[in-house]
């Protein structure tokens, strides 16, 4: 989720941040009601 959030410039060429989205349906978003797909965040 870091790389979601952070892209690295190596590759963000190939939109390796966007793989995340796939997982959008397995994400427990109950865990933080403020955030859309529910991470956690200090």
């Amino acid at each position: 989720m870091y790389r979601k959030e952070y892209p690295k410039g190596s590759l963000k060429k190939f939109g390796f941040q966007y793989i995340f989205d796939s997982l959008d349906s397995l994400l427990l978003k109950e865990a933080a009601s403020s955030d859309p797909q529910g991470i956690v965040r200090r």
